[in-house]
């Protein structure tokens, strides 16, 4: 009888694929980057492949197959919202690429000028660093010799800078020392200067619940970026989590494929035979067409994580701060 770590590592593909080495012996392979790519689960894996023949349009066709495929696309929000805790009526899902997508989507959206300051950690992914440093002053707090946020930095910083910050950035689980921040904690201090907190989840979101909370909590998650190839889903797709009314407030860093408001023809140079178009963007419906690639296939592993089929079993490399 399988032990329920042996029916877990069934479900992961690729386990044990004979690899070579450079004497040309062949051997099981036996992944050790897990924390950067996790190979994607056979529930995943199947998932897409019983989707596929019916892929199609999503928001923009009225056949069965591109209904379908945009009710699964619908359907996809939901479950990564509720994965995060995120409550649906108030919050959005806006699919990228992956986390560093989705900083930078955010980086775009944040309103910012000569004064802003985001402040950061020295503990961050460069994901969460490098997307702000030509967007706003960056302040970086500090950390302890034992690689755990230095708090009372932290508070210095909040207390420095108030007035002019526009985002505090900060990494759920360090990719280095494997620290768990106290979000929800510091969250209600960067709420107290009126300030908001986006909050990078890629490594925690595979090993403990992300709960955003209620957004009248003054420790709710007012943005939350995960990433499904660091949660056993195939290819990539990431993803933001965060307020309608916010995205609501301007359209999309790559135009195009969404659907504008009507547009006005202008030839404001030199185009005399083929006038440029020009339009103001109004959504129709929400801003969920932002997507830079589909999330079917992460969702279905979210579902699985959800689920408890595999949450209470992944193993925790990391140290817990009390919160």
């Amino acid at each position: 009888m399988l032990t329920a770590t042996a029916r877990l590592r069934d479900r992961v593909v690729g386990v044990g694929q004979p690899s070579p080495l450079l004497d040309g012996r062949m051997v099981p392979y036996v992944n050790l980057d897990n924390a950067a790519t996790t190979p994607p689960l056979k529930d995943a894996a199947e998932a897409v492949a019983r989707f596929l023949p019916y892929y199609s349009s999503v928001h923009r066709g009225s056949g069965f197959k591109s209904r379908l495929s945009t009710m699964v696309y619908d359907q996809a929000h939901e479950t990564i919202a509720r994965f995060v805790g995120a409550d649906p009526e108030t919050n959005t899902v806006i699919f990228g690429k992956n986390t560093t997508d989705a900083v930078n989507k955010l980086s775009y959206r944040i309103p910012l000028d000569a004064d802003s300051v985001v402040i950061t950690t020295i503990m961050e992914h460069h994901s969460n660093d490098l997307p702000w440093r030509n967007r706003a002053r960056v302040v970086h707090a500090g950390a302890t010799p034992d690689g755990r946020l230095d708090e009372e930095d932290f508070e210095r910083q909040l207390q420095k800078h108030a007035g002019h910050i526009a985002l505090v950035a900060v990494t759920a689980a360090s990719n280095v020392s494997g620290y768990i921040q106290p979000v929800h904690r510091l969250a209600g201090r960067v709420h107290e200067v009126g300030a908001k907190i986006m909050v990078d989840a890629a490594q925690l979101a595979p090993h403990r619940q992300v709960e955003m909370k209620p957004d009248d909590d003054p420790q709710h998650l007012d943005f939350v970026a995960i990433a499904g190839h660091k949660m056993y889903a195939p290819f990539g797709t990431g993803a933001l989590v965060g307020s309608k009314d916010f995205f609501l407030q301007a359209g999309p860093e790559y135009p195009g494929a969404t659907r504008p408001g009507a547009p006005t023809w202008s030839a404001p140079w030199p185009w005399p035979k083929r006038p440029r178009c020009s339009w103001t963007w109004e959504w129709t419906t929400s801003p969920l067409t932002r997507h830079t690639s589909r999330p079917t296939r992460w969702s279905g592993c979210a579902a699985y994580r959800e689920s408890g089929s595999m949450g209470k079993r992944t193993r925790r490399r990391a140290t817990s701060a009390s919160e």
